[in-house]
């Protein structure tokens, strides 16, 4: 990478509206030493947005053509939502709310 870089570490409801073409990594924040801190020339912003609760996520159009459907069955922002925290809760709850999401 350049000096110049710039990285965007996208989110999962992109991936899914790009039906794959942009794809997310999972990502962590780690904090470096106090020594290394100060020697490191990184900068590292976070910026979170999210849709409303109720914005249709389906893949866009423009990503989907007869060599690429869709991958991804459309939900909304709150169903995803419910089942994502969901698989931090437990997998009786994460399977239920995988399937109320249509098995995304």
């Amino acid at each position: 990478m350049g000096v110049h870089t710039f990285i965007v570490n996208i989110g999962d409801l992109l991936m899914r509206w790009t039906n794959d073409r942009w794809v997310s990594t999972p990502h962590r924040v780690a904090v470096p030493e106090a020594e290394a801190r100060s020697r490191s020339r990184r900068l590292s912003i976070g910026y979170f947005t999210r849709p409303n609760y109720d914005a249709p996520i389906a893949c866009i159009g423009t990503c989907v053509d007869a060599a690429h459907p869709p991958l991804y069955a459309p939900t909304t922002v709150r169903i995803y939502n419910d089942a994502r925290f969901a698989r931090g809760a437990g997998p009786r709850r994460a399977a239920r709310e995988t399937a109320r999401m249509g098995g995304a």
